[in-house]
């Protein structure tokens, strides 16, 4: 397909996607049907942003559409800070699937640097401070929640994008531990009392679950993420100048405003990548989406964020890389999105390598041009969280299954689904149009039909 093609060809979906409706709220959820949860990745966003382009669809609401043809599960999207930390991500999905005030815990919040509550919630706005979150009243946590019924005698399926996996598996572990992180917090969730019983099964599609070499071949963080941002609100129909694009970065943590009235997209991005630009650039701030999707700080979580033995897990992995026979580097396939198609070059990820620690070598070349594909099956290789920067890893006790050609799931363990072989990073979650709309619901019906089917 010529440049010419392919150009016009997103064109065309800017077009469609500046005549997209925002779908109408769901209604309350039926405490009898399976809820599955769908949590976006890396730059995700809500479903009342992006002028209506849906993260899970694109132009196709999964949500709706699921919920509307069948009538026996309930499907819900949860939305948390785009370049947050998964640690941080995994404390705003609790909160926002169950209600209530979002607190990142005392001692986290003081090693991060960071404030404790997420301040621009609806508690923390009505404080004189704004830097305290008083408990809410049980009628607005319910009116705010997801699915407030939520506990262990109603777990729920979580069903995962890129990093919001690794913001899953993260929550399972705080699930377990009830409300205990590694630095020292206590109760974050009280007044429930938790475990790992909340969480039925996590699906993980194109999860970087070592890490991403992507995260550490960007040299300057925050003019990417810029870039990145400013690329979808044109594929969903901005206009040229971005003052109609709606998208929240939701720093409040991190004391970054959120966007003023009338204030244009363009500038309110800049404004916020510009604020935190040290923060991005600062290789010694952890509590950030750079650190988190490396392999440095994905394998340091891999320490403490264990396989829970009742949660089912599922992967699927994603390519739209090939090898070179000259070179053996890797280039994008000729249908790969051109938001991250380059990503797949020798520029970045297609033969990135380094020699120290957690080394990288051409095993890492193939990917979804953002994710590695050795990356996606499971969680394999840990970094104690003590150890000096630049220590080698050591493999994880982890059991993987190949379920490719049939099998039966276990709890406790990975049971890979195999690879969506010409998928990008952004396809799978249906960001184009080659997978039709049928296809990709009856894809995301026939894994909600294995999630229903678990004993």
């Amino acid at each position: 397909m010529n440049l010419s093609f392919r150009l016009s060809k997103y064109c065309l979906i800017a077009v469609v996607l500046g005549l997209a409706m925002v779908a109408k709220p769901q209604t309350a959820q039926a405490q009898n049907k399976p809820v599955v949860v769908f949590v976006h990745g890396f730059l995700g966003f809500c479903r009342d942003e992006a002028l209506g382009y849906k993260y899970w669809g694109g132009l196709d609401d999964l949500q709706q559409q699921l919920n509307t043809q069948y009538g026996d599960v309930e499907v819900k999207t949860v939305c948390v800070g785009p370049v947050s930390s998964s640690y941080d991500r995994a404390i705003e999905l609790f909160w926002k699937i169950k209600g209530g005030c979002i607190d990142y815990g005392a001692a986290h919040a003081a090693q991060a640097g960071h404030q404790r509550h997420f301040k621009n919630s609806t508690e923390a706005r009505n404080t004189a401070s704004a830097r305290q979150c008083p408990r809410a009243d049980a009628a607005e946590i319910k009116n705010r929640a997801v699915y407030p019924a939520w506990d262990a005698s109603r777990p729920v399926h979580i069903i995962a994008h890129s990093q919001g996996g690794q913001t899953a598996r993260m929550l399972a572990q705080l699930l377990a531990d009830n409300g205990r992180n590694p630095e020292g917090d206590s109760g974050l969730f009280a007044p429930h009392n938790t475990s790992a019983a909340w969480i039925r099964s996590i699906t993980t599609i194109s999860t970087p679950n070592d890490g991403t070499t992507l995260a550490d071949a960007i040299v300057d963080f925050a003019p990417f993420a810029q870039t990145l941002v400013a690329d979808i609100a044109l594929l969903a129909g901005a206009s040229p100048d971005l003052s109609s694009m709606v998208y929240d970065f939701k720093l409040d943590q991190w004391d970054i405003a959120q966007r003023r009235a009338n204030e244009p997209f363009h500038d309110y991005a800049e404004r916020v990548l510009n604020n935190s630009r040290r923060l991005f650039s600062d290789r010694g701030v952890r509590d950030l989406s750079p650190f988190t999707l490396s392999p440095d700080g994905a394998m340091r979580e891999n320490s403490w964020v264990r396989d829970q033995p009742g949660i089912y897990y599922f992967s699927w992995s994603t390519r739209s890389s090939y090898a070179s026979w000259i070179t053996g580097w890797h280039y994008p396939r000729w249908d790969a999105n051109p938001l991250i198609g380059t990503f797949c070059s020798p520029l970045f990820m297609g033969n990135f390598t380094r020699s120290r620690a957690p080394s990288i070598d051409s095993s890492w070349w193939d990917s979804d041009c953002v994710v590695p594909t050795r990356s996606h099956r499971a969680p394999t290789l840990q970094i104690a969280r003590s150890a000096a920067i630049g220590t080698a890893p050591t493999h994880r006790a982890v059991q993987i299954r190949d379920l490719r050609y049939g099998g039966t799931p276990r709890a406790g363990q990975w049971n890979w689904l195999g690879m969506m072989e010409g998928y990008d990073h952004l396809d799978i979650v249906g960001w184009t149009l080659f997978w039709s709309p049928n296809d990709k619901l009856s894809w995301y019906r026939r894994h909600i039909e294995r999630l229903k089917a678990l004993p």
